[in-house]
């Protein structure tokens, strides 16, 4: 109850859903990565549940606000700051609180904050919203393909890294995630200490295009039957849908049932629903509206 008044009355309640994912993520035990993964993924199930039931608003209201007002500016901040950016893409609030103790204890000026992707929460769209080619050019650059072969320069202005996104897509559902997680996480980190070591910065950003979710079905909030023929009739195996190309009836019942956000020309399924497609299902999945899909972390760190 005293979260929800807080979020009624505060004029940043996107900074109180901040608090209570610190709360979730930060200061753990992290000695089992599986563990970790697992009991922190059930809390926030139980967020977005309370959200869902008790201020449906921060979906459709704040958070799209939010990300449609949120500016990026790299390059302004790569040429006037002295700054260095490394881009984890599909990294989520899930490794930052794996990342959180080492990094703490390893740099003395850092700050661990947020930003958003944009919407459909995905890297081509992400892309554009930063001017991507723009800066390639610009700035000094590096690609990240293999996170055993990092060869910097040292003056790197920014740093695309396909890690983790590209080691999450090979998990798919019905294998184990033991060690799966596990390696994605250790390799994580291997890259961000290796990029850091080797770049001469002053001030150093790392952060995320868009974060995911676990599509699990222990992992998802329960939806009848019906709600859940009518979001694959809509969205098939995506987490978006352009409107011009939709069923806009189906798009309207469900919006109706506060099962989806809409925004100028997309739908998009809000927080922890999946329903069941034909073929192999990915265990992890972005471009929708959930919490960890669109509040993405932000490390700074100043030298």
């Amino acid at each position: 109850m005293n979260l929800s008044e807080n979020l009624i009355s505060s004029n940043e309640p996107i900074d109180l859903i901040w608090r209570q994912l610190k709360g979730i993520y930060f200061d753990r035990d992290i000695s089992n990565v599986q563990k970790y993964y697992k009991e922190t993924e059930l809390e926030l199930l139980e967020l977005e549940r309370f959200l869902f039931k008790s201020y449906f608003e921060i979906y459709q209201n704040e958070l799209i606000e939010k990300i449609e007002n949120n500016e990026t500016d790299f390059l302004n901040q790569i040429k006037n700051n002295n700054t260095t950016i490394l881009m984890m893409d599909a990294l989520s609030i899930r490794e930052l609180g794996l990342l959180f103790n080492k990094l703490n204890n390893e740099y003395e000026d850092i700050k661990f904050d947020y930003s958003f992707s944009v919407l459909p929460s995905e890297t081509e769209f992400f892309r554009e919203s930063i001017n991507y080619k723009k800066l390639k050019k610009e700035v000094e650059f590096y690609h990240l393909k293999e996170y055993n072969s990092i060869n910097l320069s040292g003056s790197e202005n920014f740093i695309w890294s396909r890690y983790p996104d590209i080691l999450i897509e090979d998990v798919r559902s019905g294998q184990s995630l033991k060690n799966d997680l596990k390696e994605i996480y250790n390799k994580v980190e291997n890259i961000i200490f290796e990029v850091i070591n080797k770049l001469d910065w002053e001030r150093i950003i790392i952060t995320s295009d868009h974060g995911y979710i676990r599509t699990e079905s222990s992992y998802n909030i329960p939806i009848d039957k019906t709600d859940k023929k009518l979001l694959k009739k809509l969205f098939n195996g995506s987490r978006f849908v352009q409107k011009y190309d939709s069923n806009n009836e189906i798009a309207k019942k469900l919006k109706n049932k506060n099962l989806i956000a809409v925004t100028d020309d997309f739908y998009l399924p809000i927080s922890h629903y999946s329903w069941p497609v034909p073929g192999g299902y990915s265990t992890f999945s972005h471009g929708g509206l959930s919490l960890l899909e669109v509040i993405i972390p932000k490390i700074i760190i100043e030298k």
